[in-house]
């Protein structure tokens, strides 16, 4: 009797304690099972359920157990779903689930958002990149759509390492260009050196800047396959002037040893002219490229522009060939 009370207590202060991603701060009387003092149950310091089931409860694999991880596990929600925030030096392995907050990159400062999806196994990579516009709901949304599909999305705000704002966005092509390349390879590399069974096929899907880098990491192999979304290929106006784009960061990389690149682009973008697309398309060794009658820049972002581009259909039959065109080449 004096056992299962003594369970039921150890029980109650668990669940007690602060679940939310932001607050995982140990419960006072969690705290008093903290022998060591650094904020998470060792296993040498849990007991019963907790102790037996310590590894599957470890979502975040760092060999201590926070206040969020025990409550979902006697809730019985497990790691699937858990919003998880780490520091690259600490985390050794992604968790088996979920969402997970981090600062990666070739210095740790670029803030990244890991959306990983349920299962075993290796888990296809894929980069969702941001507009010159900033991170938005809207590329997290994408992330999380891909991650249903079976992704594992990687999210990375690569304005805020720059101190970076949309005016600007020319940097990104200019002084910061090389970094943020070099970053998002980096991102790449320690995704895969986390993850238990190492994604065999990483890929990038981009808007607008965003299409640029997956192009750009296109053309330097760094990929298996690139998406772009109404793609800057002029590198913001930074390459004008008859034959410039030759000369620019993704054609002068460009080869017949270049990952396969799919274009989406509206005949009537605003941003980026048709003819900068048609270029692009007509002179990247391994493209397929859809071009949308009557449509302009910024065509999937309900929200972006007031919401004035907006444009169903061409954003589900974007939606339906990047998935087509992901499972071709792996994905």
């Amino acid at each position: 009797m004096n056992r299962l009370i003594i369970l039921f207590s150890f029980l109650v202060f668990f669940i007690a304690t602060e679940v939310n991603a932001e607050n995982k701060k140990l419960s006072a009387r969690a705290e008093a099972n903290d022998a060591n003092g650094d904020g998470l149950i060792q296993k040498n310091e849990a007991k019963y359920q907790v102790k037996a089931n310590f590894d599957a409860i470890d979502c975040d694999k760092n060999s201590g157990l926070d206040g969020a991880e025990i409550r979902r596990f006697l809730s019985g929600k497990g790691c699937t779903n858990l919003v998880f925030g780490a520091s690259a030096q600490n985390l050794k392995t992604l968790p088996s689930s979920g969402k997970l907050e981090i600062k990666l990159g070739k210095s740790n400062e670029m803030p990244v958002t890991i959306y990983i999806p349920d299962g075993s196994g290796a888990k296809p990579m894929i980069l969702v990149v941001h507009t010159s516009g900033g991170l938005m709901k809207s590329d997290h949304d994408y992330a999380v759509a891909l991650q249903k599909e079976g992704f594992l999305s990687i999210v990375p705000d690569f304005y805020t390492p720059y101190n970076l704002s949309p005016p600007q966005k020319k940097l990104t092509w200019t002084k910061y260009r090389e970094d943020i390349h070099s970053d998002f390879t980096a991102i790449i590399s320690k995704v895969k050196s986390m993850s238990k069974t190492p994604s065999k096929k990483v890929f990038a899907v981009g808007f607008s800047n965003g299409g640029y880098w997956a192009t750009a990491l296109a053309a330097k192999g760094d990929i298996d396959a690139g998406v772009s979304y109404y793609g800057a290929y002029s590198e913001g106006g930074t390459l004008r002037g008859r034959g410039a784009m030759d000369g620019g960061s993704i054609l002068r990389n460009a080869s017949s040893g270049s990952a396969p690149v799919l274009m989406f682009h509206g005949t009537e973008d605003s941003f980026v002219p048709l003819r900068v697309a048609q270029y692009f398309y007509k002179h990247y060794p391994n493209i397929e490229g859809h071009f949308y009658d009557g449509v302009d820049h910024a065509y999937d972002k309900k929200r972006a522009f007031g919401g004035r581009f907006y444009n169903e259909d061409a954003t589900q039959d974007s939606w339906n060939k990047t998935l087509e065109f992901l499972k071709k080449h792996g994905g």
